[in-house]
């Protein structure tokens, strides 16, 4: 037909199977942007402690005794031993490496090293102390997502975000309360969750209760920066069910974005979705080649909605949203499988559809071609 869009070809299988690519992802990537990894909300408590791998590399999220968070090498300044295994609550205030006893305070200090010169009672001194600090990652927390740069060269993320942040200078991120934190396993290359997130295809078939195959077509593509892209959906809040008490609004939404809904990637691995009533981090991070992680953090918008005679609301809302990242998972794994075949290297994108996924793979292109 005259004037028709060209079908447009997916990248070859070994973007989504190829190890030694991966470790390429790995060492450029995830090291050297601004790499989501959670919600900061999900360290209530002083003394909360959390560990987690970025690029093959163990990290260590504490709260400390006065509330701030830390990110820091989950690794010992002695012997290199890996410190905590898994998430707890250090009512004391200190991780203690297994090894040597040799222990630090949740703000990264070492505190204790037994026997330092040999005698009893003996402690490396204040200078020597501070050389032997864990070992600190520059992080950020936006909209309570926990954002980190392991190299220590991205731009700054005020730069990094700004484009983003105008855009949503509307919604107050003070007003956020955390509904739910959620770990998802995925059995999929990083970069296709990253690529269902973007497609609007799917919505209608794979999520009927969202709406028909007009409501996956009433977007338009937003393009931010070459970092930050999306679709924006005038009507999405239109298509959820009618309530007489609704849960409670940002207060200062722009008229223009009135039952809304954005959809927001931001480079490499965070998925950000917001509405007038909600938001949504999703944090990916690679496993396997044929494997990721997600960090989901789901949240509703000031003390109200979180009151007691809202219980109700609250878990029936959870149990929607949740349910449309979980109906993903099985779509996931078969993506993973047909790009491995041998017919892999001839799928398509649907020229009217997927100009999200193109603009995905041309920034990924830029980093690791």
């Amino acid at each position: 037909m005259t004037g028709e869009r060209p079908l447009l070809p997916h990248p070859g299988p070994a973007h989504y199977t190829d190890p030694a690519l991966l470790d390429v992802e790995r060492r450029q990537i995830f090291t050297d942007n601004w790499v989501s990894i959670g919600a900061a909300s999900k360290l209530q408590k002083p003394g909360d402690v959390c560990p987690l791998e970025v690029a093959g590399q163990p990290l260590l999220v504490t709260r400390d005794e006065d509330g701030r968070l830390h990110i820091f090498f989950n690794v010992c300044r002695h012997r290199g031993l890996k410190l905590i295994d898994a998430a707890c609550h250090r009512a004391n205030g200190l991780i203690t490496c297994p090894y040597h006893t040799w222990s630090y305070s949740l703000d990264g200090e070492l505190r204790a090293a037994p026997y330092w010169d040999r005698s009893a009672g003996s402690a490396p001194d204040e200078l020597t102390r501070n050389d032997l600090r864990l070992k600190a990652v520059r992080h950020v927390v936006w909209y309570d997502t926990i954002f980190v740069n392991l190299s220590g060269t991205a731009q700054p993320f005020d730069a990094f975000i700004a484009p983003l942040a105008e855009r949503w200078a509307g919604f107050d991120a003070n007003e956020l309360r955390l509904l739910v934190a959620k770990e998802y396993h995925p059995r999929a290359n990083w970069k296709l969750v990253c690529e269902n997130f973007l497609d609007g295809y799917h919505l209608p078939f794979v999520h009927g209760q969202v709406g028909g195959p007009s409501a996956g077509a009433d977007y338009v593509t937003v393009g931010l920066s070459v970092d930050c892209f999306g679709a924006f959906v005038p009507g999405g809040e239109s298509e959820r069910p009618r309530i007489n008490r609704p849960l409670p609004s940002f207060p200062n939404v722009p008229k223009k974005f009135g039952s809304s809904h954005h959809f927001i990637y931001l480079f490499p691995n965070t998925l950000l979705a917001i509405g007038e009533q909600w938001f949504q981090a999703i944090c990916v991070l690679p496993g396997a080649v044929n494997e990721s992680f997600e960090n989901l953090g789901l949240y509703l918008v000031s003390d109200e909605a979180m009151a007691d005679d809202r219980a109700n609301q609250r878990r029936e809302f959870e149990r929607q949203m949740l349910r449309i990242n979980e109906q993903d998972l099985e779509i996931l794994a078969q993506l993973q499988i047909g790009r491995a075949s041998n017919a892999g290297a001839d799928s398509n994108y649907a020229p009217y559809w997927d100009e999200l996924a193109v603009m995905l793979h041309r920034r990924l292109a830029g980093v690791s071609g």
